[in-house]
């Protein structure tokens, strides 16, 4: 009995349908079991402001098969004819998914031999249907019970989203499975709008409406709809059901209200579906409650015939419990002739309803029944049943077998999910439990699911009785996890040390955790001796063994080490790995080592080394489709590009990657370096000093490298600006302190210069020549560019500081040489500006003011606004470039770029020459510009300004002069 009117949506409709007109985006709808999502969708679809718009549903089930991805497919079936002709060829992988559009989808493809590559494939297939659709709605209801393959396909999909497809995820958030909900955190690229819709329960007067309508009559008291309100909580589907069971019964409403109250107290509402469905099945004829039973222990819409084996009815008896219990609503109808409950609500009450000795019977059959099935088998439902059914040793058996499926088709999350439950059983055999727990641990590194994979390994681990080996195996791959992608690295490292005297009989897992522990990836974990040691021990027993992958592996791992640390050896070592890997497995193990090639050289300042080493992953990554490394490149490329002046649209792609990149912190901490770096250079302090603090802060306490010195080496130049030397010695010294203990003083170029000035500013300048001396003692016969320069600038810094200008400025145009020989001009400008200042702080010998125009020229060039500013401030400083006149461009009541940072900085406490200071201006220009910002936003002091207030929102450039 469906309310013919929506009522108490109206603001929520209004706002899914204009969102919905805006595409690309993703609605989120979200409420409690019953509150109206599905009803709100239908209103809005059906709205003639979508009347152009193709509309695809489907649901999510709460129990799935291992085969994933079902309710994007369910959703495409139903297109049918409407299935686009000028599809991409890539649409001929859901053929196998879409037998019934076969004659519409373009030919089927060849197989690529790796899961994870035809995992990736079938995502861009969905990707680009929907994208050939046209103006399109797609909508998944109760994503709570999604499963792990859908959502990493949704994380794909709205990552690319098409631009005329407006996605729509409606889910109950007290079901969410701990880190599985999608809707929960899902992050977006910037031009993919995004709205949340939170449906509450109803109020008295719209819960008097409701039952005006449902009932067909005006005469519903305040005192009736108080009283119903009460125990349905104000949910619309618990009114329906109460009010569809008072059919007939409208005479007590119009009255006697008292007995109507009455009634509904007898009903034993106050969880109105709960207690209605109870209510009916009281009045159900025995074969009906049977059937309902059945039903609710099956969990999932079945078959007539499967529902009638396990309620052990014959044929005819079962079609007639059926039909009555259809004709009730205690079942519906669902697509393809199968029949369940209207919400999963019901489907619980029902099943708390069946006695427990009842219940376990049941299962029992569902299992049998199941397993006479033709056809494949159901692994994970008989896995359930058998566990409910006390068949300990059917359940861990059909569980393995259902985790071994999800694996095939890359559902790593399910295999974990599966195996953990069955490992929970204590009537197991010893060798059971041990082949479960390693097939855990291998499904477990590779989950979306952080905390629960680490929670499962944790208590694995706990188990006195698994043998040595097989405890080496869980705790390397537990470290794994904690080092590669829960941000957890120190700890990682040592899981995965800790590990390889476990796996000494295992000499293949133990090289591959030696391997591991070679790469110095963090200033923490080890001396650099330590690294080398590793790697030596790895590729020795790699050699030994012969093993393709484990070479790749071992090989790779010695390569990149040595790369790090600037050793001569480093490209010897990269022409030692194979030119020619054969199988897939090993095509991606290599592109993953040349990506962590390119990470290295890139932090060393061998730049074209760097962009060749990613150029070799990205190919070889092209025949595997590995998803994984395709971040890792990405990541990668970000940092080549922000050092290479690259920096054309760099920001936007690097906000894209935060957000795709958000479940592996060390990735994300890049890209929020990359933007702060980038907010640095085009003069939005506050900006990078945001960004650059979480990226700093994401690195710690493991300290990893180039981000963390980097962030932490800029955030003191920021700071510097500002007259802060002391809080700039406080952000690098720690990094320093962590290289000399690590022994990897190239990884100081980034932090080295301004550690100096901030030591010399702080009348600590013996403490500096100390420091340059270590520094130089450090990376003496290195190959690192980028800790050459830095030398160089040091070197000038303390020149500079002793007023020995021309010293100074010889050292810094050796740091600009060095810096353009890398390929980085931004890096070279700095260190021209550096030496033109000193040639003009020398009385204007030489020729400082042409190489202050040049720095000036490139800052420009390159969009380094907060530079060239400080340029022009110097300029004019030596009297070199007139002011500017005024007569700039009006802003009327709106606040100019300028006038807005002025505020932003108020707002955060700076004074008017600190201001100044950060914006190379005068104090005078400072006060005019505060004195505008305060007219203009209505204030009369700057002591009420707020951060928060809109019209100081993050993000706008200052302007360059």
């Amino acid at each position: 009995m469906a309310c013919p009117t929506l009522i108490g949506r109206e603001a929520e409709r209004y706002a899914l349908i204009q969102q919905a007109l805006r595409p690309p985006a993703v609605i989120l709808v979200e409420g409690e079991a019953g509150i109206g999502k599905t009803r709100l969708l239908a209103d809005a679809l059906h709205s003639p402001e979508l009347s152009g718009t193709t509309k695809l549903t489907a649901q999510c089930q709460y129990l799935r098969e291992p085969l994933a991805f079902a309710p994007v497919v369910d959703a495409l079936r139903s297109l049918g004819d409407a299935l686009p002709t000028n599809l991409s060829p890539v649409a001929g992988a859901l053929r196998p998914l879409l037998p019934e559009l076969a004659t519409l989808l373009p030919p089927a493809l060849e197989p690529l031999g790796e899961p994870g590559a035809e995992r990736h494939r079938l995502f861009r297939a969905v990707g680009e249907t929907l994208r050939a659709i046209g103006p399109a709605v797609l909508v998944l209801e109760d994503l709570h019970w999604v499963d792990s393959g859908t959502c990493d396909l949704l994380r794909f999909l709205t990552s690319r989203m098409p631009d005329d497809l407006t996605l729509v995820l409606t889910y109950r958030r007290e079901a969410a499975h701990p880190g599985r909900t999608f809707a929960t955190s899902v992050r977006l690229p910037p031009h993919v709008a995004s709205a949340e819709l939170s449906l509450a329960p109803l109020n008295q007067a719209d819960v008097r409406r409701m039952a005006a309508e449902i009932l067909a009559t005006s005469d519903v008291s305040t005192d009736f709809a108080a009283h119903l309100h009460e125990h349905t909580m104000g949910i619309p589907f618990a009114v329906e059901e109460l009010l569809r069971l008072m059919r007939g019964q409208l005479g007590l409403v119009r009255s006697d209200r008292r007995r109507a109250r009455l009634t509904i107290e007898g009903l034993g509402v106050p969880a109105a579906l709960r207690n209605a469905l109870l209510e009916q099945l009281v009045h159900v004829p025995y074969d009906v409650r049977l059937i309902v039973s059945a039903a609710a222990v099956l969990r999932v819409p079945a078959s007539e015939a499967l529902i009638g084996s396990v309620a052990g009815l014959a044929s005819g008896r079962a079609t007639n419990a059926l039909s009555r219990a259809l004709a009730g609503a205690l079942l519906h109808e669902h697509e393809f002739g199968r029949y369940g409950f209207r919400h999963a609500l019901a489907q619980h009450a029902a099943y708390d309803s069946v006695p427990r000795l009842e219940r376990r019977r049941l299962h029992h059959r569902a299992a049998a029944v199941l397993e006479q099935l033709p056809g494949p088998r159901p692994y994970v439902q008989l896995a359930h049943h058998c566990q409910q059914a006390g068949r300990h040793q059917a359940w861990a058996r059909y569980a393995e077998t259902a985790a071994d499926r999800a694996i095939a088709v890359g559902d790593d999350a399910s295999a974990t999910r599966l195996l953990q439950q069955a490992l929970s059983s204590t009537d197991l055999a010893a060798t059971t439990r041990v082949r479960l727990a390693v097939k855990l641990g291998r499904a477990a590194v590779t989950g979306l699911d952080h905390a629960e994979t680490v929670v499962i390994l944790r208590r694995i681990l706990a188990e006195e009785k698994l043998p040595l080996g097989v405890r080496g195996e869980l705790r390397y791959r537990l470290g794994l996890l904690l080092r590669n992608q829960t941000g957890a690295g120190l700890e990682g490292l040592r899981e995965i040390a800790a590990a390889v005297p476990e796996l000494r009989r295992r000499p293949k897992l133990a090289a591959r955790a030696l391997a591991s522990l070679a790469v110095p990836t963090y200033l923490t974990g080890g001396h650099v001796t330590d690294h080398l040691a590793w790697a030596e021990q790895a590729t020795a027993t790699a050699a030994r063994l012969g093993d393709p992958l484990l070479t790749i592996n071992a090989l790779g791992s010695r390569a990149v080490t040595l790369m790090h640390i600037g050793d001569r050896e480093a490209m010897t070592a990269v022409r030692g790995l194979p030119s020619s890997p054969g199988g897939p497995d090993e095509r991606r193990d290599l592109a993953r080592a040349f990506n962590n090639l390119a990470h290295a050289a890139a932090s060393t300042g061998r730049l074209s080394e760097a962009d060749a080493f990613l150029d070799r992953s990205v190919r070889l990554l092209a025949d595997t489709e590995s998803a994984y490394v395709a971040g890792l490149t990405d990541s990668t490329r970000l940092l080549l590009d922000w050092e290479r002046g690259r920096w054309q649209g760099l920001e936007q792609q690097a906000l894209r990657m935060s957000a795709i990149l958000a479940d592996v912190p060390e990735l994300e901490a890049e890209a929020v370096l990359v933007l702060g770096l980038l907010s640095l250079a085009q003069g939005r302090l506050d900006d990078a000093e945001q960004r650059l603090r979480a990226s700093a802060e994401a690195c710690l306490p493991q300290g990893s490298v180039p981000a963390l010195p980097a962030a932490k080496g800029s955030l003191a130049r920021l700071l510097l600006s500002r007259g802060d030397a002391q809080g700039a010695w406080a952000q690098v010294a720690p990094v320093l302190d962590a290289v000399r203990e690590k022994g990897i003083w190239v990884w100081a170029a980034a932090v080295a210069p301004c550690a100096v000035a901030a030591l010399v500013r702080t009348g600590r300048a013996a403490q500096a020549q100390a420091l340059v001396g270590e520094f130089t003692q450090g990376i003496q016969g290195r190959q690192a560019p980028a800790a050459t320069a830095s030398l160089h600038s040091c070197r000038g810094v303390l020149a500079e500081h002793d007023s020995a200008y021309q010293q100074a400025a010889a050292h810094y145009r050796s740091a600009e040489a060095v810096c353009r020989a890398m390929g980085a001009p931004y890096h070279a400008t700095r260190a021209l500006e550096r030496s033109a200042r000193c040639l003009l702080a020398d009385g204007g010998s030489g020729s400082g003011d042409v190489h202050l125009a040049e720095a000036l020229s490139a800052y420009q060039a390159l969009g380094a606004g907060w530079d060239a500013a400080r340029c022009h401030s110097a300029l004019r400083k030596y009297g070199l470039v007139a002011p500017h006149r005024r007569g700039r461009k009006g802003y009327g009541p709106q606040l100019s770029p300028r006038e807005q940072e002025v505020a932003r900085l108020a707002a955060g406490g700076r004074t008017n020459r600190e201001i100044a200071e950060a914006l190379f201006l005068s104090p005078r220009t400072v006060e005019e510009h505060m004195a505008h910002a305060l007219r203009k936003l209505g204030v009369r002091s700057r002591e009420v300004l707020s951060s928060d207030h809109p019209a100081l929102a993050l993000g706008v450039p200052v302007p360059t002069r």
